[in-house]
């Protein structure tokens, strides 16, 4: 397998600017209860970096990976730090690297790829995950497709993504449009490539960083200008109408098997009882999630890939984030997104269950009592 050096897209030639950079001020979440407020630290803001598309000459796009191959070069987007960052590859086993090298080596590699003239690739390692794609991957493709200049230039995607992940395309892809979907493993060889930069960006794994850990670490950075676009294009879509059934007030249930609220069954009652719908967002077609939260005035739930809607909530809406008590996670993360918006969020703290520990997947209890008081404003 060969091996290829790393560099950030950076280096290449701009050739059109799809959104100006912009600083995003934010503040520490409240947390609840308030003598953990410490486990915030402090920060004031962060520049998020524009969002723009280079073109790359006889580029290599390996399904599953936004890593870019050129020649004997593996171009980066410009927010991934090579010292610090691991990539979803390597932690895969697709990909070894070389952070003191600065180089790169493929582990699995289709000898057989297809080559084609000209696209434009939003392939992403995360993409399959609804958070990355809705605040990662969907601003840079929505912001390129809509320029006029690029509306011939088929889109790379890909393969298998979830069908409410597609459904979003469907609102800033025009059905003219050629959409290539790459199965992981295998690979195109483009003559000319549309490389947009990333409008959202954070270092994938929960905890891990090379040699060391969360603390002191990127927790996401998200172009507002970019958000601002999936919004002005979808928020007229569905409230242009009556909200008609779509509760105001609601409660997110975490169906997944980490991070459960171990007394959700009690949870939910008190909360039914206090005027909120529980909902499964995953039940939900897309639009139907952003009619959802476009809705909102009250939103409550355990830290998962559907809290990433709060992207579409109005910046009034009052978030609530379940989370169990463990001091070293990425507390900024969802306030960085909520930020980019002009929203915050709240932490709930739970109690983590049984022998697990600081374990940041661990089950864990709310004190619903403190909780009701929160969301009462008291």
């Amino acid at each position: 397998m060969p091996n290829h050096s790393y560099k950030d897209s950076r280096c290449d030639e701009i050739d059109a600017k799809l959104a100006e950079a912009a600083y995003v001020q934010t503040r520490a979440p409240i947390v609840v209860p308030n003598e953990y407020q410490s486990y915030i630290t402090s920060q004031d803001g962060y520049l998020a970096p524009e969002v723009c598309t280079r073109l790359l000459m006889n580029a290599r796009i390996n399904g599953g990976s936004n890593l870019i191959e050129c020649g004997d070069t593996v171009v980066c987007h410009d927010l991934f730090d090579l010292q610090r960052d691991y990539t979803s590859e390597e932690l895969h086993g697709r990909l070894l690297v070389s952070a003191a090298s600065s180089r790169v080596r493929w582990l699995h590699r289709d000898d057989e790829p297809v080559a084609i003239d000209v696209a434009a690739s939003f392939v992403d390692a995360c993409a399959p995950n609804y958070a990355h794609w809705l605040t990662e991957v969907l601003p840079r493709l929505a912001l390129y497709c809509a320029q006029t200049k690029f509306e011939a230039v088929p889109i790379i995607i890909n393969a298998g993504l979830h069908a409410n992940i597609l459904e979003s395309l469907s609102y800033f892809v025009t059905s003219d449009r050629k959409i290539i979907a790459l199965s992981t493993g295998r690979a195109l060889e483009v003559r000319e490539l549309h490389a947009t930069s990333v409008a959202g960006y954070v270092p994938f794994g929960k905890r891990k960083r090379r040699g060391a850990t969360l603390l002191g670490h990127s927790q996401g950075q998200f172009n507002p200008n970019a958000l601002e676009h999936l919004r002005a294009v979808l928020l007229p879509e569905v409230l242009s109408g009556p909200a008609g059934t779509v509760p105001e007030k609601f409660y997110i249930r975490r169906n997944s098997g980490s991070r459960r609220v171990t007394n959700a069954a009690e949870l939910e009652a008190a909360l039914v009882t206090g005027g909120y719908t529980i909902v499964e967002p995953e039940k939900l077609s897309f639009i139907e999630q952003v009619r959802l939260f476009a809705n909102a005035k009250t939103i409550v739930g355990s830290s998962g890939a559907a809290l990433a809607n709060i992207v579409f909530a109005p910046k009034s809406a009052k978030i609530y984030v379940l989370i169990g008590r463990f001091q070293d996670t990425s507390f900024w993360y969802w306030q960085n997104i909520a930020s980019a918006v002009g929203g915050t969020v709240n932490y709930v703290f739970g109690e983590i269950e049984g022998d697990a520990g600081e374990e940041i997947h661990a089950d864990f209890e709310i004190d619903v009592p403190l909780l009701l008081k929160a969301i009462a404003g008291e």
